[in-house]
C-alpha cells in the first residue's frame, strides 16, 4: 500500500523511462512528497497508444527492492487523475485557450499502476518470477 492504495508495479523493460498513471502518481506523491515539474511530453503507453506526462520528483525515494526511484513520469489524462500534485513551479504555458468540454459519463474505475522501466532497471541483469509463490526477483549491481 502506498498512499492508502494498492499500486501495481509491472517491470517493463522495453519502455526508457518508467511511467505511473495518474491515480499511481497521485497516491505515490503523497505518500513521497512528490512534485511535478516540467511541460508535459507523450509517452508510448501501449499499442501505439500515446498520453501526456509530467516528470514528477520524489522528496523520499520509493524503494523497489534492490532498486530506487526518486523521479519517474506520471500520465496526467488517463483513468484516475494527477490533479493532486503539487507543481514545482507553475509553468506558465500551461494557460492556454483550449476549449474544455464537460459532460456525464459512466465513471471510469482508476488504474493503479506504475511502469518500471529501463531507467530504473539498468543495472539489473536479471528479473525472475516464481509464479507458485508470487514473488519477483531482481539480480541488480
Amino acid at each position: 500500500m502506498i498512499g492508502g492504495k494498492s499500486i501495481k508495479f509491472a517491470f517493463a523493460p522495453q519502455f526508457a523511462t518508467t511511467v505511473a498513471s495518474a491515480a499511481a502518481g497521485a497516491a505515490i506523491s503523497a505518500e513521497l512528497d512528490g512534485a511535478l515539474s516540467g511541460t508535459p511530453q507523450q509517452v508510448m503507453i501501449s499499442h501505439g497508444v500515446e498520453r501526456p506526462a509530467r516528470v514528477m520528483r520524489l522528496s523520499r525515494t520509493l524503494d523497489l527492492g534492490p532498486v530506487s526511484i526518486d523521479r519517474l513520469l506520471v500520465r496526467t489524462a488517463d483513468f484516475g487523475s494527477a490533479n493532486s500534485i503539487r507543481d514545482e513551479k507553475p509553468d506558465p504555458s500551461e494557460m492556454t485557450d483550449d476549449i474544455v468540454v464537460n459532460g456525464k459519463r459512466k465513471p471510469s474505475r482508476a488504474a493503479y499502476i506504475v511502469y518500471v522501466g529501463a531507467d530504473v532497471l539498468r543495472g539489473c541483469t536479471s528479473i525472475t518470477y516464481d509464479k507458485p509463490r508470487h514473488l519477483i526477483h531482481l539480480t541488480c549491481k
